[in-house]
C-alpha cells in the first residue's frame, strides 16, 4: 500500500531533488538543503498541501510554489 507523501525540497539541494510520482508530491522552495533559507516558504508549502488534502483527501502532484 502506498501512502501519499509530501516532499518539501530546497531548489539547490546538493543531494538532488526527487521526482514527483503517483503518490509523491514534491514542492521546491528556495535554499540549499537545511530548510532554513525561507521558513515562510516551507510553512506555506506544508499548509497549502494539508489544506488541499483536507478538501480532497488526495494529494495531487505539483512541483513549484
Amino acid at each position: 500500500m502506498a501512502a501519499p507523501t509530501l516532499m518539501v525540497q530546497e531548489m539547490r539541494d546538493p543531494f538532488g531533488i526527487p521526482s514527483a510520482s503517483e503518490h509523491r508530491v514534491v514542492v521546491e522552495v528556495p535554499g540549499d538543503h537545511s530548510l532554513k533559507a525561507d521558513p515562510a516558504a516551507v510553512s506555506s508549502a506544508v499548509q497549502s498541501r494539508l489544506a488541499e488534502a483536507d478538501q480532497s483527501g488526495v494529494l495531487s502532484p505539483r512541483t513549484n510554489l
